[in-house]
């Protein structure tokens, strides 16, 4: 078995994308429809592999479990409209949305909005814990009953002298 790597190194957030996609069985959704809009070419970000694909795994699990009777998944990455130096991800939905009462609390450790036993309301605050470690951001966009979007905003990084 291979010992888990925690370096931070950088990436590219496409690779991660398509990585953690195939990694979690989305495509086995058969109600559901897939949009994969990915910017070719984007700055790659310094991060831990293992930890920014469970991430990007815990966000597509709530937006598919979102949607128990299908509906429509958008995947983007691009340059990040509210900082210059970043990239990041958005993954929308057509599902329940969040209601508002409950938008303050959907980071908050043991909080979930799942019925009882389908989730224990930890994989939305590991996920901003893992974000903002990396000087990043996470920010949620919620209509109840329309869907919701969850970006992640991420520091674009460069290569140092002593890399490869």
């Amino acid at each position: 078995m291979k010992r888990p790597d925690y370096t931070n190194k950088l990436q590219d957030l496409n690779v991660l994308i398509r990585s953690s996609l195939k990694n979690c069985g989305i495509f086995n959704k058969t109600l559901h429809f897939f949009y994969i809009k990915l910017t070719p070419n984007l700055p790659k970000v310094r991060v831990n592999a293992d930890d920014t694909s469970l991430v990007i795994v815990n966000l597509l699990t709530n937006a598919l479990d979102s949607m128990p009777n299908g509906g429509k998944l958008l995947i983007e990455s691009r340059h990040c409209k509210e900082h210059d130096s970043y990239v990041q991800i958005s993954i929308s939905d057509t599902g329940y949305g969040i209601k508002k009462n409950k938008m303050d609390k959907i980071f908050w450790p043991f909080f979930t909005t799942k019925d009882e036993g389908k989730g224990i309301g930890v994989g939305l605050a590991i996920s901003k814990r893992i974000i903002e470690d990396y000087g990043g951001k996470i920010n949620v966009a919620s209509i109840q009953g329309r869907g919701t979007t969850i970006t992640l905003c991420l520091p674009a990084a460069f290569k140092s002298a002593n890399e490869e």
